[in-house]
């Protein structure tokens, strides 16, 4: 799967991707300045979106997770001058 999001400097959520199930590891790096990174999760199809449990981050990390059949994104929120991160699963 491509990276989410690259070098991304204001606050977005990436395109929705389809998760066929399993264990992935989400990952962020690059600048963080005030922003914070997420994975969400869709489990009706992109109408709803929620945060995945433990995976949000305030500077570079990775993380497991493990999902059923559903669809995926990354968000940045609070991002300020500076910030300057890519994600991806």
């Amino acid at each position: 799967m491509p990276n989410l999001l690259t070098n991304q400097t204001t606050d977005t959520t990436s395109t929705a991707y389809d998760w066929q199930g399993g264990i992935g590891t989400f990952f962020a790096q690059g600048t963080f300045g005030t922003a914070t990174v997420s994975l969400e999760a869709s489990f009706d199809g992109g109408t709803t979106w929620i945060a995945v449990d433990d995976v949000s981050f305030t500077s570079a990390k990775a993380s497991n997770f493990q999902l059923g059949n559903v669809k995926i994104r990354a968000r940045v929120a609070g991002s300020g001058g500076g910030t300057s991160v890519t994600v991806g699963v």
